[in-house]
């Protein structure tokens, strides 16, 4: 799925994915191969060549404080 989509698709489905479902590490495996195999040199940050895990790490580090905010206890 996150290969045939677009980005900004497969990004959204994944910080939900990672916000509702506890320890969904999958994420984080999909985000580095999604940044070694389309990403490219001007999408760094902070001269960090993986962007899209970057982003991922920091989500799902958050994931529970945003659950308690929203009382999201789906599982």
């Amino acid at each position: 799925m996150a290969f045939y989509l677009p980005w900004w698709i497969t990004f959204i489905a994944l910080v939900l994915l990672v916000i509702i479902l506890p320890n969904f590490y999958p994420a984080l495996i999909i985000g580095l191969v999604l940044d070694l195999t389309y990403g490219y040199q001007p999408a760094m940050i902070f001269h960090f060549p993986l962007p899209f895990t970057l982003i991922l790490i920091i989500i799902y580090f958050l994931a529970p404080a945003i659950k308690s905010r929203l009382n999201l206890n789906v599982v």
